[in-house]
């Protein structure tokens, strides 16, 4: 794994997008593994609302960097897979 993105811990996109750039040179690949409830603050503005228990509905931050990342790097999209998957 290359990146782990925790809700503790805020981060820049702007900053990762440059690291994840910087590994796919070197390495050919990035892991970015994403925590429930990280970068909830980089997702579009605005309340999600709540659930039936009145936790809140999280934002989707996995597809929003993943279009960030498409739009912001300069590598063939055929080369930028995303995979995203969820442990319940």
């Amino acid at each position: 794994m290359d990146v782990c993105l925790i809700p503790e811990v805020k981060f820049e996109l702007g900053a990762l997008t440059a690291y994840v750039r910087q590994v796919m040179k070197r390495k050919g690949h990035c892991v970015v593994c994403i925590a429930e409830g990280a970068g909830q603050d980089i997702v579009q503005h605005g309340h999600a609302g709540t659930d039936k228990s009145g936790n809140p509905i999280l934002k989707d931050i996995g597809t929003h960097l993943r279009d960030s990342f498409k739009e912001s790097m300069e590598v063939r999209l055929s080369l930028l897979r995303i995979h995203l998957c969820s442990l319940a």
